[in-house]
């Protein structure tokens, strides 16, 4: 009994420890992506990678959160 409540216990360790390098991983990414957008707003419609295809009008904020999420969790599988 003892060695499951161990073997569960140090399961949760390693979960709680990629969740936090995870969430580590989330927000620099985020950062990267979000100075990016910003430059990119500068670049004409037709050539700005965040919105080339798109009608829509988006946040910059928005763009770097869509890009972040669709990337940072490949770095995770496996």
């Amino acid at each position: 009994m003892a060695h499951a409540i161990r073997n569960r216990s140090e399961r949760h360790a390693a979960r709680q420890q990629d969740l936090v390098l995870y969430r580590l991983s989330y927000a620099s990414g985020f950062l990267v992506f979000l100075v990016c957008a910003a430059a990119c707003r500068i670049l004409p419609r037709d050539i700005n990678p965040f919105t080339r295809g798109r009608n829509e009008h988006s946040s910059i904020v928005g763009d770097a959160r869509r890009v972040t999420a669709a990337t940072i969790p490949y770095a995770f599988m496996g």
